[in-house]
């Protein structure tokens, strides 16, 4: 038996593909061995000085929030801060996410983060058929987003390749 709930996660695959967190079953089983040597200590261990980068400038801006007495908008910035340390050291990529809030590759993925919760949390959204979301206002901003998220991966891997 699977501990994944199958249904829930089918969710994702839109978003995220057939990947490990989404699969399950001997494909699951295929991607953890392939990945579980990418997460030894000696090999992250030079990503401390990304982490550390990237923790600087959330510090930064939360510094300037409090002296100039504006609230922190805590989970907006560390999901910036995340999808910053993920893209620089997956795919060396440094999408300035943290300092530009109106880029949309970052909006796109917080309304797939914001319409993703939201279908976890909604009976009607919830089905995995989705044609009936994309019937929906939400499925119209989800396949739009979707739209622009897989076209910067596409473009980030494009590049990553002539490099």
């Amino acid at each position: 038996k699977s501990p994944k709930a199958k249904d829930m996660y089918s969710l994702l695959e839109p978003w995220l593909g057939q990947g490990l967190l989404v699969s399950d079953g001997k494909r699951w089983a295929r991607n953890r061995r392939l990945l579980t040597g990418a997460f030894h200590f000696d090999i992250l261990k030079p990503y401390i000085q990304v982490y550390n980068e990237c923790t600087d400038i959330l510090i930064n801006k939360w510094m300037g929030h409090v002296t100039s007495g504006e609230p922190v908008l805590v989970y907006k910035t560390v999901s910036q801060l995340t999808l910053d340390i993920l893209l620089r050291c997956s795919f060396s990529y440094n999408s300035h996410c943290q300092e530009q809030e109106v880029s949309p590759y970052i909006k796109a993925v917080m309304c797939l983060t914001d319409l993703t919760s939201k279908r976890f949390l909604s009976l009607s959204l919830m089905t995995t058929n989705n044609i009936y979301l994309y019937c929906t206002p939400q499925g119209w901003k989800c396949r739009q987003a979707l739209k622009i998220v897989h076209g910067h991966a596409e473009n980030v891997i494009r590049d990553r390749k002539k490099a």
